[in-house]
């Protein structure tokens, strides 16, 4: 418990002094550092006896248990962004979860230090009060769940949807996913309902007494690792840089409207299908890991939403598939009538990496690049030495 309480401290100070990234992302993740390190401070005052002594202060540092998950999704909110995030009026409902669990602990706060200190020790001495304290104790329990789930579920939403936008703006998007992000969603979930378990025991009196030690454990990988990963994570939408604008759910209705005015034409709609498909077989544009709708838009002359408008209404498809598409058929191409290594094929038709492009090869084949290759060198595949629809995958 002290070493993930050091190093959580280490990391949130570390945040607060480095000069690369944007000041509003660091400054959230430093903030749910900082009250990790709190609620586990309080975690190992308690286990250390020290509100048994002192049991006028116990119960000041609960209520900012439920401040982790609210931190946490400013954070995410500030990384999914492209321009800087600062503190709104609606961010100040956070502190409901904090108010509702000063109420309902409210009556703890006025107890004698004698009465504090027999609850603390488990010892109820009077039925009432022992009635009282385990229903506040499961209120609060629910306050913290319901409280974390609202806020890590808003938060992982957020993160589907900045992928599902990249994949309208990026013909590549691994570095700029956020994939650790909605892992850490998932383990701080269940380390809220681990928590809450192991305090339900508490009171009860029946929590196993390897609880601490295993506690203390996941306490020290799930916070080393967002610390360690958050430090090293660096803006993946900064404005003056991006190549093509990603606007907030707050713009959606004016994205719409605008859409809805600059409908094109069918005609229109065939007639950019047809550049689109002539750019990427003559000049190859899918072959340019960096290519974007930006510049795709630039090497046309055709403004992205009119690009964006033929992806979705007339080929059903997103950028980052209608470029993995082309990607995956030159790739099976040269799986097939070449010996080079699957790394270089990656590499050459677009991909970033070996993984990326595996992923992408079995969505669009149904199996991986190696067994491809070893099928087809056994088997005469139909329409896969020069057929024009293998070719383009369209």
């Amino acid at each position: 418990m002290a070493m993930t309480l050091a190093a959580t401290l280490f990391a949130a100070g570390l945040l607060c002094v480095q000069k690369t990234g944007r000041s509003d992302q660091a400054g959230f993740l430093a903030a749910f550092l900082a009250l990790c390190a709190l609620t586990r401070a309080d975690t190992l005052v308690f286990l250390a006896g020290g509100y048994a002594a002192v049991p006028q202060l116990a119960g000041i540092l609960f209520p900012f248990k439920t401040l982790l998950a609210p931190a946490f999704y400013l954070y995410v909110r500030s990384m999914t962004a492209a321009s800087p995030q600062p503190l709104r009026l609606g961010d100040a409902w956070a502190l409901s979860g904090p108010a509702a669990i000063i109420l309902i602990m409210s009556r703890f706060f006025f107890l004698s230090n004698e009465q504090k200190a027999g609850l603390l020790s488990l010892q109820y001495p009077d039925p009432e009060l022992r009635d009282w304290a385990f229903t506040a104790c499961i209120l609060t329990f629910g306050v913290i769940l319901l409280v974390s789930l609202v806020y890590l579920t808003a938060a992982f939403v957020r993160v589907r949807n900045h992928v599902a936008r990249l994949r309208d703006l990026f013909s590549n998007i691994e570095d700029r996913a956020l994939d650790w992000i909605r892992w850490a969603l998932f383990i701080l979930g269940g380390g809220c309902m681990w928590y809450i378990f192991g305090e339900i025991w508490g009171v009860q009196g029946s929590r196993p007494p390897w609880y601490p030690v295993v506690t203390a454990c996941y306490d020290l990988v799930w916070i080393g690792l967002i610390a360690f990963f958050g430090v090293l994570q660096r803006p993946v939408l900064d404005a003056p840089k991006l190549e093509s604008p990603i606007e907030g759910p707050e713009n959606l209705a004016e994205q719409k409207a605008k859409y809805t005015r600059s409908m094109l034409s069918d005609a229109r709609l065939c007639a950019i299908e047809l550049r689109l498909s002539q750019a990427m077989e003559d000049s190859k544009l899918y072959a340019d890991p960096r290519l974007s709708l930006r510049r795709l838009s630039d090497h046309l002359r055709i403004s992205e939403d009119h690009l964006s408008q033929t992806f979705s209404r007339k080929l059903r498809l997103n950028f980052f598939e209608y470029v993995n598409r082309y990607r995956v058929a030159d790739a099976r191409q040269r799986l097939i009538l070449t010996g080079e290594s699957i790394v270089n094929i990656a590499l050459d038709v677009g991909f970033n990496s070996r993984s990326t492009f595996n992923a992408a090869f079995k969505t669009h084949t149904g199996t991986s690049p190696s067994a491809f290759r070893r099928v087809s060198r056994r088997t005469d595949l139909p329409g896969t030495a020069g057929s024009d629809d293998t070719r383009t995958g369209l």
